[in-house]
This record gives structure tokens, sequence and C-alpha cells, in this order.
């Protein structure tokens, strides 16, 4: 089933458009072998990111939901507490930052989430 499903995704019908090219032929976007993987929005397509993301950030707070923000970049002492840097050190962006500290950007949220949880203490009660 796997390989019928990778099969069907490489074919489309002659006029269906990638969202390549439906992308670069509205100018909402376009992409760069200098920053493989990631978008540059033009004016058009950042104004549909940025409704989006608001549209989604109304509907997790409409839930409850609160939204945080943490570091892009941290101590790799991090990612070796929540045992990323033995799985995916390969895979991940690891530097030795001024003074010899190894430094990583996080590759998901949940290490930022845990020290971030654990500033204070919760009860359920």
């Amino acid at each position: 089933e796997p390989e019928r499903r990778a099969e069907g995704a490489q074919e489309r019908p002659e006029n269906v458009l990638s969202h390549q090219e439906i992308g670069g032929r509205q100018n909402l976007w376009f992409a760069d072998d200098l920053a493989p993987g990631a978008p540059f929005f033009l004016p058009a397509g950042c104004h549909i990111y940025n409704k989006l993301v608001e549209l989604m950030r109304n509907e997790r707070w409409k839930e409850g939901y609160q939204e945080v923000m943490s570091p892009q970049m941290l101590n790799a002492k991090i990612f070796d507490m929540s045992g990323h840097l033995a799985h995916y050190a390969d895979d991940m962006f690891l530097w030795e930052h001024d003074g010899g500290q190894r430094v990583g950007l996080k590759p998901m949220s949940c290490p930022c989430h845990c020290i971030m949880f654990g500033r204070k203490a919760y009860s359920y009660r």
C-alpha cells in the first residue's frame, strides 16, 4: 500500500499545477537553493500566511490554549536531557559557541516547554 501511494503521489494529470507552480505564478512565494525547504514569502503570500496564523491563533484561544514563545538557539544540554541529542544529533544543527559552549537550533519546542512548565508548581485539584 505505501508503495502505491508513493507512485500515485508522483503522478498527476498534466492540467494540475503543483503548489510550487501556483505560488510562483501568483507571486505568493518562491524558493531558492540558498534556503532549502524555506520559502521566501512575497507581500501577497505573507498576507495570506499571516491571515492563516491569525485564524489558527483565534481558534486555539477559543479552546482555551495560551501561546508561548521560546528561544530558537539553546545550550545543547537541554537536548541531551530531553533525549533528542542521543537520537537526532546527526540531523540537528549544533556548533561550538563562544567559550566552547555547545549550542544548537531547537528541532522542536517540547524541551523548551518542559523548562517553562518546570518554573512553578502546578496543582490539578
